[in-house]
């Protein structure tokens, strides 16, 4: 039998990506056939609790495991939104009871931590998990090359899905994705995250979605409200999505910048899925992709922008959106993901 975690009740609870992300590969594995073992949620509240939760946790992956046989394959995805530092141990007794796990890759959250503590932790953590899986699904071939001292099992994924239930393409406006709008731009809008929304090029406008937005009166940045991630398809309105994070508008730099060079970040699919090309950093990992399928540019600053769209024909562009447009008809049908755990079921 193939089963999978499903934590999709703590995932909606998440605002963004995380809870989106989550819940689309729980819908894609459900109709590939796998089966759902609920992983209920634990209270989170004081020191102690959190540090009772651990071995809590850890008992309850245990009693998961119960209802596996030898040959069955499980799949997780990581990190667990149950996490423990436990979890390790977890996969260790799922490969002695002759289970072949599948892990896809959300975060690496060792190279998100700035602290030194936690970083030790979860990097432990996370290459204890990696040598004892069978597969893993990482975000791309650069993600693979910077784990490749822990596992040779690794499956790029390309890109993530994003799924729109019923989507109707009558349903968004039409004039709505064009060359002379705005560019738009998506996502968790707060300063400590998105410090290059508050550093753009007045030489472009742009529209603005998200929470965490603070309005600095600019008269070139509108923003365009926050909502839910089934419906930001439909609400999107301009020119290209960008791609970017960090700091500065010169360079992705900072923390995220940096981890832009290995990871896919969920707005690429929220873009192409809503049939929108993407403006995404040369250095991004994901920049390889936009420029193999022709849906989108890569430029090294934000300052390039302007003049390429400026040189930019109308043929070009439509050539771009239409590539776009494929693209995204197969993030909807959750074609990534379900070839990636094909290739790990076969492997």
């Amino acid at each position: 039998m193939n089963y999978y975690v499903q934590e999709t009740p703590y995932a909606k609870q998440m605002r963004g990506a995380w809870g989106k992300a989550h819940g689309d590969i729980n819908i894609i594995l459900s109709n590939m056939g796998y089966k759902a073992l609920e992983m209920p949620k634990s209270k989170r509240n004081s020191l102690i609790n959190r540090a009772i939760r651990q071995g809590t946790v850890y008992f309850r992956w245990k009693k998961l495991l119960k209802v596996l046989e030898p040959g069955d394959t499980l799949v997780v995805q990581h990190p667990p939104l149950e996490n423990t530092v436990l979890f390790p141990y977890i996969v260790k007794r799922a490969d002695k009871m002759h289970i072949k796990v599948i892990l896809i890759i959300h975060d690496l959250a060792s190279l998100l931590k700035v602290t030194f503590p936690k970083k030790i932790i979860f990097a432990s953590v996370d290459r204890k998990v990696f040598a004892e899986v069978d597969h893993i699904i990482a975000h791309n071939e650069s993600m693979i090359r910077k784990l490749a001292d822990n596992t040779p099992k690794m499956i790029p994924l390309e890109i993530f899905d994003y799924l729109i239930d019923g989507f109707d393409p009558n349903r968004a406006d039409k004039g709505a994705i064009r060359k002379d709008l705005p560019i738009i731009i998506a996502g968790n809008l707060n300063p400590q995250k998105t410090g290059y929304l508050y550093d753009l090029p007045e030489d472009c406008q742009y529209n603005v979605y998200g929470v965490g937005f603070i309005d600095e009166g600019k008269e070139n940045i509108h923003y365009m409200g926050s909502f839910p991630p089934e419906d930001l398809p439909y609400v999107l309105s301009g020119s290209f999505g960008l791609v970017w994070d960090g700091d500065s508008g010169a360079t992705c730099s900072g923390i995220y910048g940096e981890y832009m060079k290995i990871n896919n970040p969920h707005k690429t699919s929220l873009y192409l899925a809503s049939g929108v090309p993407v403006i995404i950093w040369r250095e991004a990992a994901m920049a390889d992709f936009i420029l193999k399928n022709h849906c989108g540019i890569a430029v090294d600053s934000l300052s390039e922008i302007a003049p390429i769209i400026r040189q930019m024909t109308e043929e070009e562009y439509e050539e771009l959106k239409r590539n776009a447009g494929l693209v995204g008809e197969r993030l909807r049908s959750g074609y990534y993901m379900r070839n990636a755990i094909q290739k790990a079921i076969s492997g």
